[in-house]
């Protein structure tokens, strides 16, 4: 395909279909190296988004704001965020495959960031930044992931409001706008934990709101694709203020690890601030909850139960919830 990297399997291996992200071929294992369609061209699709600003900065790279201008554009404006990913070696290009693969996977899918594709830019000479990175040398590439735009920011921002209010005016988020976004959370990872993936950094910053209100989880740079005969793994990473203990302690974890960062989320939303140190149930202060009915508070326990056994399954969160709206 003119003007894209494909990234290829090992030539005996067959190509699974299932795996292919927009041009960009996705392998099962290790990438053993980097085959260029027409070297020496890179055109990748840059003239169909025009960058309006950036949004943020992190670890990762840069997010932008751009405006679509396609062929097949739908709309008047049609917004997305780019997500610029700096590459260097082909580990990391693994692992930015590996997330747009991720996010493929769950395409179409209600509460979850929708991806829309995702390409390779040269940042320096294009010949130049070939050779430095078929030698494992700075590359001057950027992988890009081009997801869905949320107008609304993230629960960070709700939480930040609330905390920035003045004493004496700050005022509970209403019990049910808590739950109907738990609610909406926990849907997200029952699709997520059927595409047998842990999203493993569920927090206030990964979670959107659209345009009208509604949630959006993003953000699956760390995502884990478990593979059919093993539901655990052993990974450590994450937020260290949003880890479920069996993370924490290097334990084996599987889906529960996502129910705690919701329990996490929560939490926030409920005192609207944000977490400072590690949740611990019996160092919450009852006072503090209160204002929130009895329910409320159960399901907000039984999201950070310390034993991931006993914890909350996301089925049983969503029927609790159910309850609580219907009521």
């Amino acid at each position: 395909t003119r003007g894209t990297f494909v990234v290829r399997r090992e030539a005996e291996e067959s190509v699974d279909q299932s795996r292919i992200v927009k041009g960009v071929e996705v392998t099962r294992s290790s990438i053993d190296w980097l085959k260029v369609a027409n070297a020496g061209i890179i055109k990748p699709p840059q003239e169909r988004y025009k960058i309006l600003k950036r949004l943020g900065s992190g670890a990762f790279g840069n997010a932008f704001l751009a405006e679509y201008h396609g062929a097949d554009k739908k709309g008047e404006s049609e917004m997305y965020v780019i997500k610029k990913i700096p590459v260097k070696t082909l580990s990391e290009v693994n692992d930015t495959l590996v997330e747009a693969n991720n996010l493929s996977r769950l395409r179409g899918k209600k509460y979850i960031c929708e991806f829309k594709e995702a390409f390779f830019e040269s940042t320096a000479n294009t010949r130049e930044s070939l050779k430095s990175f078929l030698g494992s040398m700075d590359a001057g590439l950027n992988f890009c992931i081009v997801m869905e735009y949320c107008p609304q920011g993230t629960l960070l921002d709700v939480i930040k409001a609330g905390a920035n209010e003045r004493k004496g005016e700050s005022r509970n988020l209403p019990p049910l706008k808590i739950i109907r976004w738990v609610w909406q959370i926990a849907q997200a990872l029952k699709s997520i934990h059927n595409a047998k993936l842990l999203h493993r950094d569920l927090k206030p910053s990964n979670v959107f709101l659209d345009q009208d209100g509604n949630i959006k989880v993003g953000d699956f740079g760390i995502s884990k694709s478990l593979n059919r005969s093993n539901s655990l793994t052993r990974t450590f990473v994450g937020t260290k203020l949003y880890m479920a203990p069996e993370v924490a302690k290097h334990k084996p974890y599987g889906s529960a690890c996502d129910v705690w960062g919701l329990g996490c989320i929560m939490l926030e939303l409920m005192l609207k601030n944000d977490v400072n140190s590690r949740v611990s149930l019996d160092k919450i202060d009852p006072k503090l909850l209160k204002h929130y009915p009895q329910p409320v508070v159960d399901l907000l326990f039984g999201l950070l139960e310390a034993d991931d056994e006993k914890r909350l399954g996301v089925d049983k969160v969503i029927s609790m919830a159910d309850f609580m709206l219907a009521g």
